[in-house]
């Protein structure tokens, strides 16, 4: 399972969190969840993970 990531929209910050009040706090200060990553991007993580 993904771990839901959130990127601040002034600085770029990224932080990954599943508690739901964290989301909520974050949100809350700016940030944005970021949508799921597609096919190809999980393609491409898994190649430069090796």
């Amino acid at each position: 399972m993904t771990m839901p990531r959130f990127t601040h929209k002034d600085t770029g910050h990224v932080v990954e969190t599943s508690d739901a009040r964290e989301r909520v706090t974050l949100l809350a200060s700016g940030y944005r969840e970021q949508a799921a990553k597609t096919a190809a991007v999980r393609e491409a993580d898994a190649k430069n993970s090796k």
